[in-house]
């Protein structure tokens, strides 16, 4: 890995650690047993969920325990963008979802919208439904410039 690359990957597991930090409740990954893990892969699962609009949200869901965090990615981006930080963070113990928003991969939603009626956080809705849905308590969610918007 690069000098960059591996600055990224630094910058993200620091910014969703400090996150983390000041979230009242938190502590390190747990398993359903309450111990501390590191997951033993950190190869994500392809799933879909539904937006809380008509939309469908394709995502990456890494291992890992509880707390989870989303990762949504910027206009010029997909949830592939992620895929370094979200290894680091799934390796640590953390469950990742990294989303791509309506228009990336197979992420579909209502097409007519006026401009100031932009839809990207019903995915990142539709993914904190998903995550509970699937035994998640605490939930976190980092974007990255539009990403930022939605959530």
């Amino acid at each position: 890995m690069g000098e960059s690359a591996t600055r990224r990957v630094m910058s993200g597991i620091a910014l969703a650690l400090a996150i983390l930090a000041v979230s009242p409740g938190c502590s390190t990954p747990q398993s359903d047993t309450g111990t501390p893990i590191g997951a033993a892969t950190t190869e994500p699962s392809v799933v879909t969920f539904p937006a809380t609009d008509d939309g469908v949200v394709e995502a990456d869901d890494y291992p890992g325990g509880d707390p989870a965090i989303i990762l949504v990615h910027g206009a010029r981006f997909t949830k592939e963008s992620w895929s370094d930080q979200a290894r680091e963070l799934s390796a640590m113990g953390f469950r990742v979802l990294a989303i791509n928003l309506r228009g990336r991969g197979n992420s579909t939603g209502p097409e007519a919208v006026a401009p100031d009626e932009w839809t990207g956080r019903h995915d990142v809705l539709g993914a904190v439904a998903y995550l509970r849905s699937s035994g998640s308590q605490s939930i976190f969610a980092v974007g990255g410039s539009m990403g930022g918007y939605a959530v």
